[in-house]
């Protein structure tokens, strides 16, 4: 009886030790690790807590893109004991059964004020959130963009700096029994708040330029239309206004194509204010001077059996004239005497053909035809702003460099980034290039003005200031003919002043006017309108100033 009774002491010890041995090697080595895993997986889960996003603010601290506190609900169990019916007055339908889920989302966005009750109620997870919240959101929503039901940014300057705005998410363990109802929380990790973006956007000029964009695409009955106000030494954006645009989240129940930020994304042929290229190249190699002569003829001239109009006979005339009149026969001209190449140079020397670098998604590089491919009609269209599709920021850098000496810029859209514990503040002004010499630009500048004063720009023109600028009106290519239609046009006018020291440069383009049909009556009236609102404004902040 003794050796069975040691028999069986020594077999419970060794059955003692196998388990002790893989109760340490699963608890304490690699092999155990799976599942170690699976057992926390039973009664631990890590849920993932979305950080507060940045804020977004114009230049003087205004804000354009808040947080409001909200609530996310889950469903963790199968029944509900809502005694008070809070999710019921809520609108808020409670589900049957969850199936193979864990939780399951029942309402994201609910008032935060509501916290307190909802945590009474067994049967849910009550997890904070953030709404997000567009004070001017109609006046700058194609700039802004707006965030999805996850936070994440979906359009704009909300998507294109998702990083710096998103911050980075915390998470929650928390302890659940096995009928998967959540005790308590065990560890929490912090989320970090994304960084708040100040705008170079001025949200007064932005409200302004809106609604003075509003009425004239409305009043001449015109598809679309975009303002872009900058600033033209140092590239900073004021103001880019859309129309037609809607508040938020009313956006989200149209199509993209309207509410999309049509400065950037749309490319479109510019016309006539594209002929500074042309005249650019022409006074920096010196092939004309302002006052050499050009011959119009009868108003057209007929290139590889394609008739050039004037919109008006000049016969002959001067070549500064010919600019102040907006005169395509002298446009064609010209074009033809000083070559492709040349033409293809200077278009990117002033930045066409190629993406500005305002860090905006969707941005059109726009289209310049390769070389290989041009014919003297090309060449002939080219000069007076037709076979090359460009882009309105493009646009408005070009006539900034003609405007603050020649040097060519990026645009600047953001003025600085709080990041908490550190600012970003990027360079004041970032040189791309010196595209032009001086003596050009002041050239360009003194004829530009003449335009204003007398030409074909004469609708904006403002007393006791010296406004430079140009008119542009363009046909438009009908898709089914693919030639250019008589009815459907994109006008255009783009100034800057003062003109002897530029502090505001606008482009206006207007997509499609049913009443009107050149730059010099539909876009140039609107800009003067803007032009007028601005010095009123500097009139009453150096008055206040002086009291």
């Amino acid at each position: 009886m003794t050796w069975r009774l040691r028999i069986l002491r020594i077999f419970v010890f060794l059955s003692g030790v196998a388990i002790l041995s893989n109760l340490f090697m699963l608890q304490l080595t690699k092999k155990g690790e799976r599942w170690r895993r699976l057992g926390r997986s039973q009664f631990i889960v890590k849920v993932k807590t979305p950080a507060e996003r940045g804020e977004i603010f114009d230049r003087n601290g205004r804000p354009l893109a808040l947080n409001l506190p909200a609530i996310v609900l889950y469903q963790i169990k199968d029944r509900i004991k809502d005694r008070k019916g809070i999710l019921r007055r809520l609108g808020i339908r409670r589900r049957r059964k969850l199936g193979r889920r864990k939780a399951l989302l029942l309402a994201d966005g609910v008032p935060f004020n509501l916290e307190d009750e909802l945590r009474k109620i067994e049967g849910l997870y009550v997890r904070r959130s953030w709404g997000r919240d567009y004070p001017i959101s109609e006046a700058v929503l194609s700039l802004l963009g707006f965030t999805g039901r996850d936070g994440h940014g979906l359009e704009g300057i909300e998507y294109s700096f998702e990083d710096p705005l998103s911050g980075k998410p915390g998470s929650e363990l928390l302890l659940r029994t096995n009928d998967r109802s959540y005790l308590s929380m065990l560890k929490e990790t912090p989320a970090l708040r994304g960084a708040d973006l100040y705008l170079t956007i001025d949200s007064d000029l932005e409200e302004m330029a809106y609604e003075a964009l509003k009425r004239r695409v409305i009043e001449t009955e015109a598809r679309s239309g975009f303002v872009i106000i900058m600033n033209p030494q140092n590239g900073e954006i004021l103001a880019l206004a859309n129309y037609p645009s809607y508040p938020y989240p009313d956006a989200l129940r149209v199509p993209h194509d309207r509410w999309k930020n049509r400065a950037i994304t749309d490319p479109y042929e510019p016309g006539s204010t594209f002929k500074i290229v042309l005249y650019s190249v022409a006074y920096e190699e010196g092939i004309i001077t302002p006052e050499d002569s050009v011959d119009t003829e009868d108003g057209f001239v007929v290139v590889q059996r394609h008739r050039i109009r004037d919109v008006h006979k000049m016969g002959k005339t001067t070549y500064r004239e010919a600019l102040v009149h907006s005169s395509n026969v002298a446009a064609a001209k010209l074009a033809l005497e000083v070559g492709p190449r040349r033409l293809y140079e200077m278009a990117r020397r002033l930045g066409f053909g190629c993406k500005t670098g305002i860090n905006l998604y969707g941005e059109s590089t726009g289209r310049l035809r390769p070389l290989s491919r041009w014919k003297p009609i090309n060449t002939a269209n080219f000069g007076m702003g037709q076979g090359i599709l460009v882009n309105g920021i493009q646009m408005a850098l070009a006539y900034s460099a003609i405007a603050n000496g020649g040097y060519l810029l990026t645009p600047k859209l953001v003025k600085r980034v709080d990041f908490g514990n550190k600012i970003y503040i990027p360079p004041q002004r970032i040189v791309v290039r010196k595209a032009l010499s001086d003596t050009v630009t002041k050239l360009l500048t003194d004829i530009l003005t003449e335009v204003v004063d007398s030409g074909t720009g004469i609708a904006a023109k403002i007393e006791g200031i010296k406004v430079a600028g140009k008119t542009g009106t363009a046909q438009k290519v009908d898709p089914q003919t693919h030639r250019y239609s008589r009815d459907k046009v994109t006008t255009s006018f783009i100034g800057y002043f003062p003109a002897d020291n530029p502090r505001y440069l606008i482009n206006v383009v207007i997509d499609e006017p049913q009443k009107g049909r050149f730059g010099g009556s539909v876009a140039a009236p609107l800009f003067r309108e803007i032009a007028l609102k601005i010095l009123a404004r500097e009139y009453i902040e150096l008055a206040g100033l002086r009291n």
